[in-house]
């Protein structure tokens, strides 16, 4: 019988977008809104700021986001209610909304008119993120920062287009690979530009879970995994309720084999919240791995839980049942244990005749009477 290969780590993300948003409280919803930011003359604002604020339990959070060359925003994934939102930007008078926000309706369009600032005399330059007010200095190591990251995805985009091509000169397996080569070295390229501004701007920006959540994302993204552990640490010692942050750490400690560590993160996780079953497989994995078939067979169950014809949960968990009856003294116990193991590897055939699995699966069935 070979040795089960670790199952592949759940993939935490998710989202590659244009902004990643920090994952709090407000996260995880099923909301979704968008708007535009324009002068009196319906001239598009760019970069303009729009902070959205929600109120829960006693704390205020929520994001900060801009608006692009068309003065266009928008956000998913937030939960409803009514958010307080400033949209703010240099020359113009900040106006406050309160937009009532519905998680499973269509919520229209928050298109914002902003008047020209009256000024008597020159302001004194004061820029602020969050609600903390920064240095220029900083400020320019953000919208630095933040255009290296979006350039990064744009080379994302690029890369998973190379096999797009239909020029004949860019169809060869040859210009293919190099296409994919010159994205992926721009891509990293752009995220370590965008990791150095964004750590530059933590002197003044050191309680920004947003900016450690970009931090964290473009570690992980990269595959610079100490990196993205780092920041999903910092996270969670701020946010203790930030699930996103402990499954990125959960998954980190799995990749090096770290059980424990990998529990101890998971433990932090509402059950309700993980919906991947593979984040449950991969734990099982590794405890059958090191011969704890027991506590493999009760991950694997958890997976079946969140998928009921994920056959690899079946095949995994029926050979954990399978090493635990060896080990069973009591004959009656032992036969009832590899009758469970049976229904497992029958059911990982009726699942997946074909898989990858399925010849050792026939082998073992014959060997159990």
């Amino acid at each position: 019988m070979r040795t089960p290969r670790t199952a592949r780590l759940v993939g935490l993300l998710f989202f590659l977008s244009a902004g990643v948003v920090v994952g709090q409280s407000w996260r995880g919803g099923h909301g979704r809104v968008e708007g535009t930011v324009k002068d009196a003359q319906g001239n598009p604002i760019e970069n303009a700021t729009v902070t959205m604020r929600l109120q829960q339990g006693g704390t205020t959070s929520g994001p900060d986001l801009k608006t692009n060359k068309k003065g266009h925003w928008a956000i998913l994934g937030i939960v409803g209610g009514t958010w307080n939102v400033d949209i703010s930007a240099p020359g113009y008078q900040t106006k406050q909304v309160q937009y009532p926000l519905k998680e499973f309706d269509r919520n229209p369009n928050m298109d914002i008119v902003l008047e020209p600032e009256v000024q008597k005399q020159a302001p004194k330059e004061e820029i602020s993120v969050g609600g903390k007010k920064i240095s220029k200095e900083t400020a320019d190591a953000l919208d630095k920062g933040n255009t290296a990251w979006n350039d990064a995805l744009k080379a994302q985009e690029t890369k998973d287009a190379c096999r797009a091509a239909t020029a004949p000169d860019k169809s060869s397996a040859e210009a293919i690979g190099q296409c994919e080569k010159d994205a992926e070295a721009v891509r990293k390229a752009k995220f370590a530009e965008a990791t150095g501004l964004y750590e530059r701007s933590l002197t003044e920006l050191s309680d920004n879970t947003a900016l450690m959540t970009k931090l964290e994302m473009a570690g992980y993204l990269t595959q610079n995994y100490d990196q993205a552990e780092k920041y999903a640490k910092m996270i969670t010692g701020k946010e203790p309720g930030n699930t996103t942050s402990w499954m990125m750490i959960a998954e980190l400690e799995l990749q090096k084999g770290n059980l424990a560590e990998a529990k101890a993160a998971i433990a932090n996780v509402p059950a309700d919240k993980i919906t991947d079953p593979m984040v449950f497989l991969n734990m099982g994995v590794i405890c059958y791995n090191k011969n704890q078939p027991g506590e493999a067979e009760q991950y694997f169950s958890k997976a079946i839980e969140k998928k009921d014809d994920l056959s690899e949960a079946y095949y995994y968990r029926g050979l954990s049942r399978y090493q635990a009856a060896g080990s069973i003294k009591d004959k009656q116990a032992a036969v009832a244990k590899r009758n469970e193991a049976k229904a497992d590897f029958q059911k990982y055939m009726q699942i997946d005749p074909n898989g990858k699995d399925a010849e050792t699966v026939k082998e073992l069935l014959k060997s159990i009477k």
